[in-house]
């Protein structure tokens, strides 16, 4: 519910249309060559860090050189309307593609000895199992697979950013302001302090 300033653009991500290949090239040249486009960014603008995670940085802001999933974010299509930026995104910005395997089941990941890294550090264990079960009269062997959930965000995601004296003002619908201000002062190169974060209301 707040104004765009005078000037401000929209913006619209090119997303990934395959489950993993490796990007041999994005074209961004029909894109900008369409009226009321202002540019068209991929990680190779990014200034700061290229990564963030929440608890571990394993995530890319936007993929550089690989695809790991169908709607990964590769570019930003900044434009004079919403409806500019989303067609140049969908239609105009072409990305080369070479098809890789895509690993989408638990089965898979062990037969290819996908795991994430440090993942041999993560371990849940209290007491002795191996000695209870050795211990056990009867015991059942079996194996239980459990779809990942998440909940759905309270709130549309969007975000407003303004340049400030010292950095930017991010205007955004979210949860977590502190890692708002986090994520976009690493992507920027910038200072936490230079990077402030309003949320009005969520939920």
């Amino acid at each position: 519910d707040l104004a765009l300033p005078a000037g401000g653009l929209y913006a619209a991500l090119v997303c990934a249309d395959r489950a993993h290949a490796r990007i041999l090239r994005v074209d961004a040249s029909a894109a900008l060559a369409l009226p009321g486009v202002a540019g068209v960014f991929t990680a190779a603008d990014i200034p700061g860090a290229k990564m963030f995670g929440f608890r571990v940085v394993d995530e890319y802001f936007l993929a550089e050189h690989e695809v790991y999933y169908d709607g990964q974010p590769i570019a930003v299509v900044v434009a004079a309307t919403q409806e500019l930026a989303d067609k140049a995104a969908r239609e105009f910005v072409r990305v080369d593609y070479e098809d890789l395997k895509a690993i989408v089941t638990i089965e898979d990941a062990i037969a290819a000895n996908s795991y994430h890294a440090g993942y041999e550090a993560r371990v849940l264990q209290q007491g002795d199992p191996d000695g209870a079960m050795a211990r056990c009269r009867h015991v059942e062997e079996g194996s239980v697979v459990l779809g990942g959930q998440d909940h759905w965000y309270l709130e549309p995601q969007n975000a407003l950013v303004h340049p400030s004296p010292h950095g930017v003002v991010v205007h955004s619908s979210t949860q977590s302001p502190s890692a708002v201000q986090e994520w976009v002062a690493a992507v920027l190169g910038l200072p936490r302090s230079n990077v402030e974060c309003r949320v009005d209301r969520v939920g």
